[in-house]
């Protein structure tokens, strides 16, 4: 177990900066590490997915929570925004296949990993944005 004896539980932050100062916005904690790369949007929207499955679309301005999604596997890739016929999508690789996931069973026993997602699968999950 790569924590040491006493000290706080590995854990992630998604941390939202001014562009201009570079002062910190606003931060959310989450208690798994593995998260997917994140997209902002220009409507104001930031998404991000975990290795438990969720989905999120937070406020860019302060961090708060709009909308989740489990999708069953682990967000280990990217996420993407695009139009069709003037709707706006967001889309997400999801499932588990990679070297991040394999370690996961060795950090948090009895937690997710090999135990709660099925190795080598995936797909691309697309969302439409109102």
């Amino acid at each position: 177990n790569p924590r040491k004896e006493g000290s706080d539980p590995m854990h992630a932050f998604l941390v939202a900066r001014d562009p201009v100062s570079g002062k910190e916005a606003w931060r959310v904690r989450y208690e798994e590490v593995a998260h997917s790369a994140v997209l902002a949007t220009a409507g104001d929207l930031v998404f991000v997915g975990n290795a438990m499955g969720w989905l999120e679309a937070r406020d860019a301005a302060n961090g708060k929570e709009l909308w989740k999604f489990n999708n069953g596997q682990p967000h280990e890739g990217g996420i993407v925004s695009y139009s069709v016929g003037g709707k706006q999508y967001v889309a997400a690789v999801v499932g588990r296949g990679s070297l991040v996931m394999d370690g996961y069973d060795d950090w948090w026993p009895n937690t997710f990993g090999k135990k709660h997602f099925t190795t080598d699968t995936g797909a691309l999950v697309s969302f439409t944005l109102p």
